[in-house]
């Protein structure tokens, strides 16, 4: 089950167009560990803070 937090973000992600593929090729890493990081199954102070600055920027 996801969380309000989860779901916040991946809604916040469809209304701007930004995929996970996105931000895994911008950030240089794998798309699982962005789905990974939204979806809490890791930490990544990187992964998270890219994604609050997209957001932030609409």
């Amino acid at each position: 089950m996801h969380s309000a937090k989860t779901i916040e973000i991946k809604v916040a992600l469809l209304r701007i167009g930004v995929k996970q593929a996105d931000i895994a090729r911008i950030l240089g890493i794998s798309r699982a560990s962005v789905s990974d990081a939204i979806n809490g199954r890791i930490t990544s102070q990187k992964i998270m803070t890219y994604i609050e600055s997209l957001i932030k920027q609409g």
